[in-house]
């Protein structure tokens, strides 16, 4: 996520530098036509050639901010799709989350039934690397409220589960 808004940035910059670059292109080339127009028959005044700069320059700054904008819509709409990624992960996750809490749960019910059951070992192995993995993939989560209540109600179904046995 953090990859994508970052190449987003970048492009933002390096389309606001172009539009600086054609800025200062089309200030050079206003000045070079003001500079050649000391010879024709009917003179140029120094007021008139500083309206030109004038309306050059405002007509530069309106491209400016026009782009700003453009870039400043892309990055929201950047931004919006960022989110429903991160949302569809989360929401993964938590269903991912839920599915082993239950195997945990199961686990513990069968383990309570045969203590002497040497599958349950296995499967206890390998729910604990389920949940280990769980764990990592979980510390770079950015839940919601909503994915968080979620998250909780889960963790308040095992405990109720739990004590009931």
């Amino acid at each position: 996520m953090y990859q994508i808004i970052t190449f987003k940035f970048n492009i933002f910059i390096k389309k606001l530098i172009m539009k600086k670059h054609q800025f200062l292109i089309a200030v050079a080339i206003t000045g070079m036509t003001l500079s050649s127009c000391g010879s024709s028959e009917e003179e140029t005044t120094l007021d008139d050639a500083l309206e030109q700069l004038g309306d050059s320059l405002d007509d530069a700054a309106d491209d400016l901010e026009d782009a700003y904008e453009d870039m400043s819509d892309d990055m929201d709409s950047m931004t919006d799709v960022v989110d429903d990624m991160t949302a569809d992960d989360n929401s993964e996750w938590l269903d991912e989350y839920e599915e082993v809490m239950d195997e945990y749960v199961d686990l513990f019910k069968q383990a309570q039934s045969n203590p002497s059951d040497m599958t349950i070992m296995q499967k206890s192995s390998a729910l604990s690397m389920k949940v280990a993995k769980l764990g990592e993939e979980g510390e770079n989560l950015d839940l919601s409220v909503s994915e968080a209540a979620r998250m909780a109600g889960i963790a308040a179904k095992m405990a109720s589960a739990m004590q009931g046995l």
